[in-house]
């Protein structure tokens, strides 16, 4: 055996016994086998600091909503019971305070009216909620100016005055954030959030509603004792609303929005907002299953001029021309079709059913029926 032909097998020997060495040291085989075998990559994290971000101006808005509920139910009970002549809400009629209380549903039907109608594809949701916070704001602010610089107008003989008409203005304005709210807050929510943690954050936002109620009335119960102040309950709501409306310049647009809209780069960077590491396979999965989607736009699963206000361009692909080939049974329906007809009649009936019932009401007039009742009356 030459030299040559020595020193190419003493290398072979020397790793042999190394390895060989390491299966009675398993801490010896785990390190060669960690310099050997490259680390693989593993799944994003979740960055919770975003996460937090993305969570909390969408359920400041769920909690206006529910702190405007309980405050209501004080509120409409310090205006029946405050004895100051001077004021235009003395004679507080049945029907002003019909009106008073259902306002804020009918601004409520208008917001979601015009959102899913006019701007849902258009504008995206942190747009949405940057609409929801300003209509918060100057809503609660002609609240408080019916009760303070217009408290003392003059009121026709029906009743009605530019205090009144404020006060009116103001609740429909409020309840047309409402309406845009309800409808971006859970979109944004689901839409950003990681599937593990997605349906505990929209359901967590039914949570902070009933918070807001909860709040609502004990800021009510505490400012009961002095019924002309009670435009001091909306005051307050402007102090949760400015936080809301600032953190929309903070958190990101939706990411599955700026793909439909085609904007991938910046979609990217949302993701990034919320998942730390690398994202590119989580945002690859998220870019086909859009695609998917876009290339049902038509019946015949291919891209149309129509289909560009809902997809941009370069979301779809050449994927659309394979689908086209699929299998008539394989072709997506639409949700009155009978697999979706079930979930349908359950979600739209739960919803229906909370409505029929009267259950918002009941909350807004809690006060007044507990009155009513002999409990917590005010001893003036």
């Amino acid at each position: 055996m030459t030299s040559q032909q020595r020193n190419s097998v003493e290398p072979t020997i020397e790793s042999t016994k190394s390895s060989t060495s390491s299966i009675g040291n398993p801490s010896a085989y785990h390190a060669s086998d960690a310099i050997v075998s490259p680390p693989v990559p593993g799944e994003p994290q979740i960055r919770y600091y975003g996460l937090a971000l993305v969570f909390l101006a969408p359920a400041l808005g769920g909690f206006l909503y529910g702190y405007d509920i309980g405050a209501t139910s004080f509120v409409l009970s310090m205006m029946k019971n405050d004895r100051d002549y001077d004021h235009w809400w003395h004679h507080f009629s049945k029907v002003q305070q019909g009106l008073f209380v259902s306002c804020l549903a009918l601004g409520a039907l208008i917001g979601s009216h015009i959102v899913l109608v006019f701007l849902a594809q258009s504008i995206g949701r942190r747009k949405e909620i940057r609409i929801a916070a300003t209509l918060y704001i100057v809503g609660a602010m002609l609240n408080v100016m019916s009760g303070t610089i217009l408290s003392t107008t003059t009121v026709n003989q029906f009743g009605f005055g530019w205090g009144l008409a404020s006060l009116l203005t103001g609740r429909l304005l409020y309840g047309a954030g409402v309406g845009f709210i309800m409808h971006s807050a859970p979109a944004y929510m689901a839409e950003m959030s990681p599937s593990q943690v997605r349906g505990a954050m929209v359901s967590a936002k039914e949570t902070v509603i009933v918070f807001g109620i909860i709040i609502g009335m004990l800021l009510g119960d505490f400012q009961s004792d002095y019924p002309g102040n009670w435009h001091e309950l909306y005051g307050y709501s402007i102090f949760f609303a400015i936080p809301m409306l600032l953190l929309t310049f903070k958190i990101p647009r939706s990411k599955r929005w700026l793909l439909m809209k085609g904007y991938h780069e910046e979609a990217k960077e949302s993701m990034e907002f919320v998942y730390t590491g690398n994202v590119n396979e989580e945002f690859d999965k998220m870019a086909e299953t859009m695609n998917s989607l876009c290339c049902r736009n038509t019946p015949d699963n291919t891209s149309s001029p129509d289909s560009e206000s809902v997809c941009g361009a370069s979301v779809r692909n050449d994927g659309c021309e394979e689908d086209n080939e699929s299998e008539e049974n394989d072709k997506p329906q639409g949700l009155c079709s009978w697999q979706y007809r079930h979930f349908m009649v359950i979600g739209v009936g739960l919803l229906m059913s909370q409505q029929f019932s009267g259950q918002p009401c009941v909350l807004a007039y809690s006060r007044v029926l507990f009155e009513a009742a002999g409990w917590g009356v005010l001893s003036l």
